[in-house]
């Protein structure tokens, strides 16, 4: 409860801040150089109002069933953030959809990791190609297409950006298509599932690796 009342305390100092201050000044796609003020600026306040509240929001299209967006505020500074999200092997700690993850090739920007998911009774196996660029604070991933999988598409990144020395804002995105799996696998992949996995990733940044699901 204490930790929760600090990231709603945080996130309304930083969101009244913003209020006062304006958004920041836009560049050309060249040159911009975004901020955790600058991606804040750009939201509708009723995204603002959610992110203050819980430290986390859902910004997804409700028209593409496939795809979701999502910000998070991790109580934990830019560079242990970036290293816990980059260690893509650990996601079963904080993922109990996520049965198994073995990585099956490491590379200099990554990993290839195969992955298998328990929805609804149903297995689900697929490949994921892992990229991490700590430069960019970003880890990206797609689907393996020269393997065999059970999804048709699997895409997404996290995107870290510092709000100070001690709190991180993250975008988030995926895209899964279930392809000719049963439809309500879909909702389930996307809207019903990643909001619970955002906030166990959440818990598991803030303890420094150490919370389980």
């Amino acid at each position: 409860m204490r930790v929760a009342r600090h990231a709603r305390c945080f996130a309304a100092a930083l969101l009244g801040c913003l209020a006062v201050a304006g958004p920041a000044s836009a560049q050309s796609a060249a040159g911009t150089v975004v901020t955790a003020r600058s991606i804040l600026a750009e939201q509708p306040q009723d995204v603002l109002d959610e992110l203050e509240s819980k430290s986390w929001v859902m910004t997804e299209d409700d028209a593409d069933a496939t795809f979701v967006t999502a910000l998070v505020i991790f109580e934990a500074p830019l560079d242990r953030s970036m290293r816990l999200i980059s260690q893509t092997g650990r996601q079963v700690e904080f993922r109990p959809e996520l049965k198994a993850n073995d990585t099956l090739e490491t590379y200099e920007d990554g990993t290839l990791e195969r992955q298998r998911l328990r929805i609804m009774f149903t297995n689900i196996v697929y490949h994921l190609r892992y990229r991490v660029d700590f430069d960019a604070h970003r880890v990206s991933w797609d689907l393996d297409t020269s393997r065999e999988n059970d999804l048709k598409e699997v895409s997404g990144y996290w995107e870290l950006y510092a709000i100070d020395e001690s709190h991180t804002l993250v975008k988030f995105g995926t895209r899964v298509d279930v392809g000719s799996l049963p439809g309500f696998l879909q909702d389930y992949a996307t809207r019903k599932n990643v909001p619970k996995s955002l906030q166990n990733a959440r818990r598991w940044v803030n303890s420094d690796g150490t919370w389980r699901h």
